[in-house]
Order: C-alpha cells, then sequence, then structure tokens
C-alpha cells in the first residue's frame, strides 16, 4: 500500500506516528503545518524511505535470533570466527580468514 494513501486513512496508526516523529526530527515544527503529515513532494519522498526502514525492521526483527551488529576498532586484529573479510583482491576472490 502507498505509504501517503494509509496516512490518509489511518494517521495516527504507529506507522503515522514514527513518520511523524521522525520528520519533525528532521524538518523544524514551524516549517510543518498543523501537526498534520504535509501533502509535499518531499514529503511523500521522506514517506517512501520511511516505509522501507518500517519494513527492513519488521523483517530483522521476525528472525529468530534477531540480528545483531558487531564493529570493531580500525586495526583490530582479525578474527574469523567473530569476523567476515571485506576486502576483495582484483580478481574479486575474498582472501581466507
Amino acid at each position: 500500500m502507498d505509504p501517503i494513501e494509509l496516512l490518509g486513512v489511518l494517521p495516527t496508526c504507529h506507522f503515522g506516528k514514527l513518520c511523524s516523529k521522525k520528520y519533525l526530527s528532521v524538518i523544524h515544527h514551524r516549517m510543518v503545518l498543523a501537526g498534520n503529515h504535509p501533502r509535499s513532494h518531499f514529503y511523500g519522498e521522506f514517506l517512501g524511505l520511511a516505509k522501507a526502514v518500517w519494513l527492513l525492521h519488521l523483517l530483522a526483527f521476525s528472525l529468530d535470533p534477531s540480528p545483531s551488529h558487531y564493529e570493531a576498532n580500525c586495526g583490530a586484529e582479525f578474527h574469523s570466527q567473530y569476523m567476515e573479510s571485506v576486502v576483495r583482491f582484483l580478481d574479486g576472490l575474498v582472501p581466507a580468514g
């Protein structure tokens, strides 16, 4: 469903509340009329991106176990048990960990 249509029908749904909150964190509240969902081209594009993030979160948190993020500091020792190399050789092969 198109996010603009959804917010026209259910403006206060969880998705609508998330969009309002995130939009107001980017755009100053004085630029948004009466606290409603704007009908601008920019907001339409913003909703498209918000929908993609919303769906990605739904997918990610439906997995068991849920995804996790691991980040190493620059120059940290490589441990293949915990890390995956993102370096590629010129021939496209990934070096052994």
